[in-house]
């Protein structure tokens, strides 16, 4: 079952997030669980961000977070996924979290949807669903 996220749905988000930061990034972002609760609560209470989870046998098992913005060199709007994981244990359904996501950005006048690629593998699965490669971010400390 997918629904909308709820405030008491954070602390287990969270969690989950911390997760999803020790596998898809384990040595280029910070670990900041007060930073998600609040990316995840802005989330859930604004007009232009949506937060999803995914529940087997009542226990949220994945998460897709998404915004729409107006593009500042287009003028577009755009949605745009900010992360999206499902426990590895219970993958092979969390294609439905991105499609939902998709809609409801369509729904509030999207002409786009982003989304980025942790690993070669989300690429892959990304050229497969129709997205193409739009640029590579690249990160150093300073």
């Amino acid at each position: 079952m997918i629904r909308e996220a709820v405030s008491g749905d954070i602390p287990r988000l969270v969690a989950m997030g911390g997760r999803f930061i020790r596998i898809a990034y384990p040595t280029t972002l910070r670990d900041n669980p007060a930073a998600r609760a609040e990316t995840m609560a802005a989330a859930i209470a604004g007009e232009n961000g949506l937060l999803l989870v995914m529940e087997h046998c009542g226990e949220i098992v994945g998460m897709i977070c998404a915004f729409v913005y107006v593009h500042p060199l287009t003028a577009d709007r755009i949605g745009g996924e900010l992360f999206w994981w499902v426990e590895p244990e219970r993958r092979g359904r969390g294609l439905a979290l991105l499609r939902r996501a998709e809609a409801w950005a369509k729904m509030r006048g999207a002409v786009r949807f982003t989304s980025i690629a942790p690993s070669a593998r989300t690429a892959r699965l990304y050229q497969r669903l129709g997205y193409q490669q739009l640029e590579v971010h690249y990160q150093k400390d300073i």
